[in-house]
């Protein structure tokens, strides 16, 4: 047999190694070691989140950040390409639509402009008919004729003082000074009040304003508002025998203060055409301005 121990080969009757030295009745086989907990392998803790060290609340690292915006991105591309993909089922609707809003901006469009016109123009296409006048007249020869007229030959000009007496304005005698001092081309040093006494003068001064409406020119004692001259337009005109009677109105070089102006804004007017003694051509015989049911000749 062989020692259990040693391994060495003797006779089975040896209660007693020769090589070793073990006694065979006492030998029992070493048990297995047993594994300390030192030899165990420890597992790698859990990964603990990174804290603030201000706030304490936990940070969320750069990688995370990185894949939320990857996924919101391609969830944008794919809700992009769906709206492009149902686009045109519905392309005939906004096609409509857009007529729709198209026809309904040029109808709006048409009819202030007939708003801001009074009219006019609707009465002009009913009545002015140059197919009516001698065909040595037309429209730009009348309108030749009657501005020949020194009423529209000559500038547009309103004086506004340099000084006043407060208590007199006060009182409303100056409209023209009080519309100028409405669309701001003066203003008043002192100021106009109530506590102002009797008497008491104030000066009239220009505005920087003034002069993008007006020609502004010292007058001494008074500045002098420039509003160019007057342009007739044709409304009307008809024949009756040898005379031609037109309605016109007209507008100034400075029309955005037209107020100012004697005859106010938006005037109109009338003129008698009547062909010469030889025939040769049409001279004015006369021309008014209408203020309600009375007129006042301007040309004549």
């Amino acid at each position: 047999m062989q020692c259990p121990k040693c391994g060495a080969s003797q006779p089975v009757t040896n209660k007693e190694c020769p090589s070793c030295g073990i006694i065979f009745d006492r030998w029992q086989p070493r048990a297995s070691r047993r594994t300390t907990s030192s030899s165990t392998p420890i597992p790698p803790p859990a990964a603990l989140p990174i804290v603030d060290p201000e706030s304490g609340a936990p940070k969320i690292s750069n990688a995370l950040v990185a894949v939320g915006l990857g996924i919101l991105l391609i969830i944008g591309f794919i809700w992009t390409k769906h709206s492009r993909d149902s686009r045109p089922k519905t392309s005939g609707i906004d096609e409509t639509i857009n007529q729709i809003n198209n026809s309904g901006s040029k109808l709006r469009g048409d009819l202030q402009n007939r708003t801001n016109l009074g009219g006019k123009a609707v009465k002009a296409s009913a009545v002015w008919s140059p197919q009516k006048l001698p065909a040595d007249l037309d429209e730009a020869k009348i309108r030749d004729i009657i501005e020949s007229c020194s009423y529209f030959l000559n500038d547009v000009n309103i004086d506004i003082p340099k000084r006043l007496d407060g208590r007199a304005y006060s009182l409303g005698l100056n409209n023209t000074l009080a519309l100028a001092v409405r669309d701001h081309l003066v203003e008043f040093d002192p100021p106009i009040d109530s506590n102002l006494p009797y008497g008491e003068p104030v000066n009239v001064k220009v505005t920087q304003y003034a002069s993008s409406k007006v020609t502004v020119i010292d007058n001494g004692d008074s500045y002098r508002f420039g509003l160019g001259r007057r342009h007739v337009q044709i409304t009307s005109a008809r024949q009756s025998g040898n005379t031609i009677n037109v309605a016109f109105t007209w507008t100034l070089d400075q029309d955005g203060e037209a107020d100012l102006a004697p005859e106010g804004r938006n005037p109109t007017g009338g003129a008698d055409l009547q062909r010469t003694v030889n025939s040769s051509g049409w001279s004015l015989t006369r021309a008014w301005q209408k203020s309600g049911s009375a007129i006042r000749y301007i040309c004549q």
